[in-house]
This record gives C-alpha cells, structure tokens and sequence, in this order.
C-alpha cells in the first residue's frame, strides 16, 4: 500500500525512482499521454475507475421501494421513529438544563455558607482583640 491508499503495481525497488510509493500509476501514465487520448481503465488504474453498477442497483432498489404499496407506511413509520428520537433528545435536553440549574444554586449556596463562615470567623477574631483590650 503506498502513499493515501494508491498502490505501486510494478513493485518498490527502492533503487528504481519511477516505482517509489509517490508515483501514481494512472498520474505518470496521464503525464505521458499526449493531450486528448483517452483508453479504457485498465486492471491497474481499477483504484481509480468509477464503476457505476452500484449506483444503478441502488436506483433500481429505490424505484422498486417507491412503487411498493407499503412505501408510504414505511415512510410514516419513519417519520415518527425520527419524531420519538427528537422527543427523547429535548427531554434529555431538559433533563440536564434542570441539573445544571441545580448545580448552580449549590453552587451558589456553598459560596454563600463560606461568605457567612468568613463573617463569623472575622466577627469572632474582632471581639477577642476588643476582649483583650479591655482587660
């Protein structure tokens, strides 16, 4: 396997430059035809040849879908499975939009016990200097 995926079909003799991993078989051959010149792909351009037979299956499949009589009801039925998954992403949307609420107001209370512990600390340091001023 040589460079993205092209392979070599000549070999990788690391003395012969034409037949490193960078050279592309079907880029050196379309460098070496003259403009214009066109051939049928060969076993070794395959990497390169679209073949359309897969597409073409792939139609008749979807003709023969669609003049089906249960076409319609596997739409529909589609459809609502589609409808269902947003259903369960918005609840689960919401369900986390309510934890991270909830978060936040602990959050939130936990600052507020630390401001009132700090208040208390220093209200607690201030009285002992005054106590100990007055004696």
């Amino acid at each position: 396997m040589g460079v993205f995926g092209f392979t070599n079909p000549k070999g990788n003799d690391p003395k012969d430059d034409s037949k490193a991993p960078w050279h592309i078989p079907a880029v050196d051959e379309a460098i070496s035809k003259p403009a214009g010149a066109k051939s049928k792909p060969s076993a070794e351009d395959k990497g390169f040849y679209f073949d359309p037979s897969g597409l073409e299956r792939a139609a008749a499949a979807v003709k023969e879908l669609d003049s089906s009589k249960n076409a319609k009801l596997a739409y529909d039925i589609s459809k609502e499975q589609e409808k269902t998954k947003q259903l369960e992403m918005n609840a689960r949307s919401k369900q986390y939009e309510a934890m991270s609420d909830e978060k936040r107001s602990e959050l939130a209370d936990k600052q507020v016990e630390c401001q009132r512990k700090q208040l208390q600390h220093s209200t607690n340091r201030t009285s002992r200097r005054l106590n100990m001023r007055i004696r």
